[in-house]
């Protein structure tokens, strides 16, 4: 391949080594119009590579502070609905114990009304335990 030739009667070994040293010139040119270019988007892309793992960081922190928030609320949550079954296990009991009791208990409320009536109750005053609910002492 020839690009110049100014020597008019030049051998082709030396002819294509003058072609060759030519384009070499133009690509060491070329290289030196693009390498600057090359660096600074490379150093840009090192940069918003380091913020990147920067923010991943951050990220995997927040989510590890957060799980570990939503694991002692789950705790905490899971403790309160035990505490909450067991209260009401004893209520049932309570309930269940005074109305099978064979004395009649009644409960009246600070304004004296009646708020609770057991079965014995009924049995003893002959009144059922809605019909009684609804009198003031």
């Amino acid at each position: 391949m020839m690009i110049i030739s100014f020597m008019g009667t030049m051998n082709y070994a030396w002819q294509t080594l003058v072609d060759a040293l030519i384009m070499v010139a133009i690509v060491f040119q070329c290289c030196i119009l693009v390498l600057p270019t090359a660096a600074a988007y490379l150093n840009q892309r090192e940069q918003a590579l380091a913020e990147l793992r920067k923010l991943q960081l951050e990220l995997e922190q927040r989510v590890e502070q957060r799980t570990a928030e939503l694991n002692q609320a789950n705790l905490s949550l899971k403790s309160e609905v035990a505490e909450r079954l067991e209260a009401e296990e004893k209520l049932r009991y309570q309930a269940t114990l005074l109305e099978n009791v064979s004395d009649a208990i009644v409960a009246s409320d600070d304004q004296y009304r009646l708020t609770a009536w057991n079965t014995a109750a009924e049995s003893m005053y002959g009144w059922k335990a809605k019909r009684s609910l609804a009198i003031m002492v």
